[in-house]
């Protein structure tokens, strides 16, 4: 593995470092777990005249976990390791959909799966609960109603999450002693 070359990467793939602790500490704590691209490839047989530069690669190390800063480095080969392309779901396809948010004073009209937007902590599903055809609430799917303050905006999911909650909804939980 250590005879690679520069031409072994292509430019906006995925890399990351074979073995951080082989830099100085405050480097090597920068590049541990964290996911770089490759912005820029010098092949090892460049001609010697052409550039100062030979079998290095210049990557762009992303922020871990959403944070930290972004930093570019020139890096030898020997110490990146190719990341796999990213896998496509079982379906085969990649799937992807835009969601329409609703502000909290409008009111779904549809049952299914909703994705509830809340300011402080992201993202949340629920179902929408209609008695009568009229919407009453969201739900958790195990904790109950969701207060109208906890969201300030709601999507419908694609139908997809519909089917996949539909197939878990019909799974009966055990009776416990509380409920007999």
């Amino acid at each position: 593995m250590n005879n690679l070359k520069a031409e072994d990467f292509a430019v906006g793939q995925e890399v990351m470092c074979r073995d951080p602790n082989a830099f100085l500490s405050s480097k090597a704590s920068y590049l541990k777990n964290r996911v770089g691209i490759v912005q820029k490839v010098w092949p090892s047989n460049a001609p010697k005249d052409m550039a100062m530069r030979r079998n290095e690669v210049k990557v762009r190390w992303q922020k871990r976990n959403g944070r930290g800063v972004e930093k570019e480095m020139i890096m030898c080969p020997r110490d990146l390791v190719a990341l796999p392309p990213p896998t496509r779901n079982r379906i085969g396809t990649d799937m992807k959909f835009e969601l329409d948010f609703r502000p909290v004073s409008e009111t779904p009209t549809e049952r299914g799966s909703y994705l509830l937007y809340n300011q402080c902590d992201g993202y949340h599903i629920a179902e929408a609960w209609f008695i009568d055809g009229e919407f009453i609430t969201f739900a958790w799917f195990a904790d109950g109603p969701v207060d109208k303050d906890f969201y300030c905006a709601w999507a419908l999911l694609p139908d997809g999450t519909k089917t996949l909650y539909d197939a878990f909804a019909k799974k009966t939980a055990p009776v416990t002693a509380m409920e007999e």
